[in-house]
C-alpha cells in the first residue's frame, strides 16, 4: 500500500503479518502489542509510530505531529530502537536527524524525540501527539501515567498548523506480571470473563494483539522456529509465552494455577454458609477485599468459594468502607439474608494494620485498624478484625495445597483474583519467594484469610504436612542434589533451626 506525505514522498508500507498490521494501524487510543520472541513487535511499533508522523489513511494527516518513542536505559534505546528506527523507516522522509538532543524532524514539519529513563526526565513542558515505548515492562508505571495522561494535548502541528485529531500511548512488550499486566491483562480477562457484567466493563482502547512467532516465520532463519519448538517442547506453558506472546510468568508460577478453578458462572452462596473477609490493605498499592464462603462437601472436607472482591487503587479508607457497605447490603439480598448487611464471621487483615500510624497528644497510639472502625461506626455497622499471618511461603504452600485439591472455586466476576494466582511468578534468588514488584493484592489478603483456619477441622483428610524445618530441609536436599542419608538429617535439622 501507497501513503503520500505532505512532503511527496511515497511511502511504501513494508509486508507484515496480520497482528503487526492490526497493531500499526488500530484507532485504540492505548493498544500493547504482547508477543513471543521474534515475532515482529519492533517492527510494528516503528510502523506504527511513521504513521503517526505522516498523511495515512488510518490516522488522517498528521503532518506536524510530535512524539517521542522510549525505552528503559540509553544503552538499550541505541542499541535496538532507534537502531530499528533508521532501519525501518524510509529515509527520504527525513530532513535532520539531531544526534546531540537525540530528535528527528521530518520533511512535513512532524519530530519524534528518542528517549529513555534511565534518569527523571521532565515531560511537563511536552505537548505531545503520541508516545511509543519500547519493551514497556521495563519502564517505570509512573512515566506511563504522566504521559499517557496529561501529555497528550497536541491540538495543531508545528509547522502548517494542521489539526492533530487523534492520540495515543502505546507500547510492545514481552510476557510479564507487573504494572503491565495489571492494567492491560486484567482488561483483557474481563473480556473474556463468563460473567457478562464484567465482560461488559472491558475497554476496548486498552487493545492487546498477541502475535505469534509463527506469524513471522517468512523473515526469521529456517532454522529459528525449529529451536524454539525444540526447546519448549516439554514446557507448553514457557511455548505459550515465548512462541505465542501469551500472558504468564517468565521463570515459575508461583501458584499450581489451574483454569478449572473458575466457575462457569457467578454462584451465590447459600443463606446457611459462613463468609469470611480477608483484606489487604495498600497505603499507596491497590486495596484488596475478598469475600469466601465456606462450603461443607459431602466428602467431609470444605471448599473455600471465592464469590465477590473490590479491588480500588488510590483510594481513602472512608470511600472504600462505602463500597464495602454497599457490597454487604447487596449481598444480603442477593442472599436471601433477614439483615440489612451480610455479616461475615471476621474479617482477616494483615498484622501491620494493628501498628501506630500516628498518636495523639496523649501517646495513645492511633492504628489503620482504628480508621476503618470510626469509618464503619459513622455507617452504622462493624467489622470485627482478626490479625492474619504474613508467612508468605508457607502460605503459599497451603494455597497451593488447596489449588491442587480443587478446594477452592472462584466466580468469573473475580478477575483480579485470577489474574494474580495466574500471573504471580517467583524470584529463584531468594527461596521461591514471588518477586516483588508484582501486583500480589488478592493473593496476599487470600495468605491472610486461611492463616486463621484450621486446616484439620475444616479438611479433615488433610495429607499430613511438612514441618517448617522439614520443608527447608528438603528444599536445601533439593539444591544440593544430596540423598537422603539417615546420618545427615539431625545435621542438617541443626543447620536450618
Amino acid at each position: 500500500m501507497r501513503m503520500q506525505p505532505k512532503g511527496g514522498e511515497t511511502f511504501v508500507f513494508p509486508k507484515m503479518h496480520e497482528h503487526q498490521r492490526v497493531f500499526a494501524t488500530t484507532k485504540a487510543r492505548f493498544p500493547l502489542s504482547l508477543g513471543g520472541m521474534g515475532s515482529g513487535k519492533s517492527l510494528a511499533l516503528i510502523m506504527r509510530t511513521v504513521c503517526l508522523l505522516i498523511d495515512t489513511p488510518y490516522f488522517g494527516n498528521m503532518a506536524g505531529n510530535v512524539g517521542i518513542l522510549g525505552r528503559d536505559t540509553l544503552k538499550n534505546l541505541k542499541r535496538t530502537t532507534m537502531a530499528d528506527f533508521f532501519e525501518f523507516c524510509p529515509p527520504e522522509f527525513i530532513k535532520h536527524f539531531d544526534k546531540q538532543d537525540s530528535f528527528v524532524d521530518f520533511n512535513n514539519g512532524s519530530r519524534l524525540y528518542f528517549v529513555h529513563f534511565e534518569v527523571k526526565n521532565d515531560f511537563r513542558s511536552m505537548n505531545l501527539g503520541f508516545a511509543a515505548f519500547d519493551q514497556i515492562e521495563d519502564i517505570p508505571e509512573s512515566v506511563w501515567e504522566e504521559i499517557s495522561i496529561h501529555r497528550l494535548r497536541r491540538t495543531e502541528g508545528r509547522i502548517e498548523g494542521n489539526s492533530i485529531n487523534f492520540h495515543t500511548a502505546f507500547g510492545v512488550a514481552n510476557p510479564c506480571s507487573n504494572w503491565v499486566s495489571q492494567i492491560w491483562q486484567a482488561n483483557e480477562l474481563k473480556l473474556e470473563s463468563k460473567d457478562s457484567i464484567e465482560c461488559s466493563k472491558y475497554d476496548s482502547d486498552y487493545l492487546v494483539v498477541h502475535s505469534k512467532v509463527t506469524d513471522n516465520a517468512e523473515h526469521l532463519p529456517p532454522d529459528f522456529i525449529l529451536n524454539m519448538e525444540k526447546k519448549y517442547s516439554k514446557d507448553k506453558k514457557k511455548a505459550q509465552m515465548f512462541m505465542n506472546g501469551e500472558w504468564g510468568a517468565l521463570e515459575g508460577s508461583t501458584y499450581n494455577w489451574d483454569n478449572n478453578l473458575v466457575l462457569d458462572e457467578n454462584k451465590i452462596p447459600a443463606v446457611d454458609v459462613d463468609v469470611v473477609c480477608m483484606l489487604d490493605h495498600g497505603v499507596t498499592a491497590p486495596k484488596a477485599l475478598l469475600w469466601v464462603a465456606l462450603v461443607p462437601q459431602a466428602n467431609g472436607r470444605t471448599k473455600l468459594h471465592v464469590f465477590d472482591e473490590l479491588y480500588e487503587r488510590e483510594m481513602g479508607v472512608a470511600e472504600f468502607v462505602g463500597l464495602i457497605d454497599e457490597r454487604l447490603k447487596w449481598h444480603a439480598l442477593q442472599r436471601g439474608l433477614r439483615t440489612q448487611r451480610e455479616a461475615p464471621l471476621r474479617y482477616v487483615n494483615d498484622p501491620a494494620m494493628a501498628q501506630a500510624i500516628e498518636y495523639t497528644d496523649k501517646r495513645r497510639k492511633i492504628t489503620i485498624l482504628d480508621t476503618y472502625h470510626q469509618r464503619t461506626i459513622e455507617r452504622g455497622f462493624g467489622m470485627n478484625f482478626f490479625s492474619g499471618c504474613n508467612d508468605v511461603i508457607t502460605g503459599i504452600d497451603k494455597v497451593n495445597w488447596l489449588f491442587d485439591n480443587l478446594l477452592v472455586e472462584i466466580n468469573p466476576k473475580c478477575t483480579n483474583f485470577i489474574r494474580e494466582h495466574k500471573g504471580l511468578l517467583n524470584d529463584p534468588e531468594h527461596d521461591g519467594k514471588p518477586k516483588k514488584g508484582q501486583d500480589d493484592h488478592c493473593c496476599t489478603a487470600f495468605i491472610y484469610g486461611i492463616s486463621t483456619m484450621n486446616f484439620l477441622l475444616l479438611f479433615p483428610k488433610l495429607m499430613e504436612e511438612k514441618t517448617d524445618a522439614e520443608k527447608k530441609i528438603a528444599r536445601f536436599r533439593q539444591r544440593a542434589r544430596i540423598k537422603k542419608v539417615a546420618h545427615y538429617e539431625d545435621l542438617m535439622r541443626r543447620m536450618v533451626g
